[in-house]
């Protein structure tokens, strides 16, 4: 694979649900790991919802030493959950997260949760980042404010 001339590659696999693509991505990994590894820095990363985490695909994405991901996520509670999420498809996030922290403890450094936060979450929102620090050990989070317009506080 030669991209360009640049020592430092970033893979960023974005756009709607990556992983109901997820065996493209595997797919991709598998071709690739040899030539893309010679370079001086490479980066694969994809951003998610994690709806469509499962074991499996973290036990094959992971085997590659330079695959990382993004996790958008807003809170831990369902009733103030803006994405309209299930508590069961939060439930089932964590339990991902916990897995990757059981079996890959390495790796929980490699997983970056993004959180829009709203009006509504902003009570539970301090606990929800305690827990991920805590108990799940994630150590990258960014914070967007929620705006539901392009001109909110800016009016003349």
């Amino acid at each position: 694979m030669n991209i360009n001339n640049k020592t430092n590659k970033i893979f960023q696999l974005f756009g709607g649900e990556p992983l109901i693509e997820k065996n493209v991505i595997l797919n991709f990994l598998k071709k690739y790991h040899q030539d893309i590894t010679k370079y001086k820095y490479v980066s694969v990363d994809f951003i998610t919802n994690g709806i469509l985490l499962s074991e499996d695909l973290i036990d094959e994405y992971f085997s590659y030493p330079f695959t990382n991901f993004s996790l958008s996520l807003d809170i831990d509670d369902a009733s103030i959950d803006n994405r309209g999420l299930k508590q069961e498809q939060i439930n089932h996030i964590f339990d991902m997260l916990k897995y990757v922290n059981e079996k890959y403890p390495e790796k929980i450094s490699k997983i970056c949760i993004r959180s829009t936060v709203g009006e509504n979450q902003i009570d539970q929102f301090e606990s929800y980042v305690d827990k991920l620090i805590q108990d799940y050990h994630i150590q990258h989070i960014t914070i967007h404010p929620l705006s539901t317009s392009g001109t909110d506080g800016y009016s003349p």
